[in-house]
């Protein structure tokens, strides 16, 4: 979903995996699935991301 979201947005590139079956794997989901989220996964990523605790937090500092 995640993937699907991001290619869902006016965007030029996404970040691919580093490991190659996980990029076959990327492409796969691209090529089944599309590149179109309905309104329920874009909810379900919402919830999700209420709980994801960034790798590089932002310093309001």
């Amino acid at each position: 979903m995640a993937l699907r979201f991001t290619l869902s947005l006016p965007v030029t590139a996404a970040v691919s995996p580093s490991h190659q079956e996980f990029l076959w794997w990327m492409c796969d989901i691209v090529e089944k699935q599309g590149t179109e989220i309905s309104k329920e996964e874009l909810k379900i990523l919402e919830e999700k991301a209420k709980t994801v605790v960034p790798v590089f937090p932002l310093d309001h500092s």
